[in-house]
C-alpha cells in the first residue's frame, strides 16, 4: 500500500513537472519565429500554443497571428487572423499595461502594419515606455529589443 502511494506521487510530480516545461515559452526561439517569413512555423508555433491552452500566451500568439496575417494570400483571411490577433494582444495590454515587452510586441506589429488597416497610433507612446523600461526586461529579452533596435524605423536605443 505504501509503495503504490509513493509511485503514484512520484508520478504526479513527474507529469505535473513536464506539463509546466511544456508550458513555459523559449523567448529567443517565439522572436525567431515572429521575425521570420516562414509560415509553417509560425503555424505550428501558434498550434503549440493553442495545445497549452495557456492565458498567458494570448499576446503572443496574437502577434503570431497578425505575422501570419501579412504572409497569407487570401484577402479575408488577412483581415480574420488580423483582427484576432489584434484582440489577443491589446486584451493583454488593457490587462497589463505596465508590460514592457507586451508593448515591445505591440510596436513589432505596428511598424510593420500595413497603413490602411489603421494599426500605428501607439508607436511613439510605446517607444517612450520601452526606453524608460528596458532595464526591467531579462538579459535575453534586452538582446531582442537591442538587435530589434538597429532596425527599428523608430526605436533607438543606446545601449
Amino acid at each position: 500500500m505504501k509503495i503504490s502511494f509513493f509511485v503514484s506521487i512520484v508520478l504526479f510530480v513527474f507529469f505535473s513537472s513536464q506539463l509546466s516545461a511544456q508550458e513555459k515559452m523559449d523567448k529567443q526561439h517565439f522572436y525567431n519565429i515572429i521575425s521570420s517569413e516562414n509560415l509553417e512555423l509560425i503555424d505550428a508555433e501558434i498550434i503549440k500554443m493553442n495545445a497549452a491552452s495557456k492565458s498567458t500566451f494570448n499576446p503572443y500568439k496574437g502577434a503570431l497571428l497578425m505575422k501570419k496575417a501579412g504572409l497569407e494570400k487570401n484577402p479575408t483571411e488577412k483581415l480574420k487572423f488580423f483582427k484576432e490577433g489584434k484582440l489577443l494582444l491589446e486584451t493583454a495590454i488593457n490587462n497589463d499595461n505596465q508590460n514592457v515587452e507586451l508593448r515591445f510586441l505591440r510596436l513589432i506589429i505596428q511598424e510593420n502594419a500595413p497603413k490602411f488597416l489603421g494599426y500605428h497610433s501607439n508607436i511613439k507612446e510605446d517607444v517612450n515606455f520601452i526606453q524608460e523600461n528596458s532595464n526591467k526586461l531579462s538579459t535575453v529579452l534586452k538582446n531582442i529589443l537591442l538587435d530589434y533596435s538597429e532596425t527599428s524605423k523608430e526605436l533607438k536605443l543606446n545601449e
